[in-house]
């Protein structure tokens, strides 16, 4: 997902004997700014999957692979967003969008409950 958010692809070898051999082979080696992108975006990844790590761990609570990688999509763009840069796209499934959407619904007008803004958003 990540080449395909970055344009960029990440090369991957049967073995590595490091982290760091596998690190320095995932990233392009064309420009330093191309390296620098990629490797902040492989950081937002592990981050986020090591969040969901500490989701499902200390809360109890899932999420899907792609959740996951919306989550870490997110981040990404808040940082481009942040330096000026415009985000990147990925379009979200229907459900997940609903679903996003009422979340925050709820999180910011704490007096809708979260089936009465999945209605809201799913009404046209």
């Amino acid at each position: 997902m990540v080449s395909h958010w970055t344009g960029v692809a990440a090369t991957l070898a049967p073995s590595f004997a490091s982290i760091d051999e596998w690190w320095d082979a995932s990233l392009p080696h064309t420009d330093r700014s191309a390296k620098r992108r990629m490797s902040g975006h492989l950081i937002y990844v592990w981050w986020n999957a090591w969040k969901e790590r500490n989701r499902r761990i200390f809360n109890l609570v899932r999420l899907t692979y792609v959740q996951v990688a919306h989550l870490a999509l997110e981040d990404i763009n808040q940082r481009r967003l942040a330096f000026g840069l415009p985000a990147v796209g990925f379009a979200l499934e229907p459900e997940l969008r609903a679903r996003r959407a009422a979340a925050v619904l709820t999180q910011h007008h704490p007096h809708f409950s979260a089936s009465i803004a999945a209605k809201l958003v799913a009404s046209p």
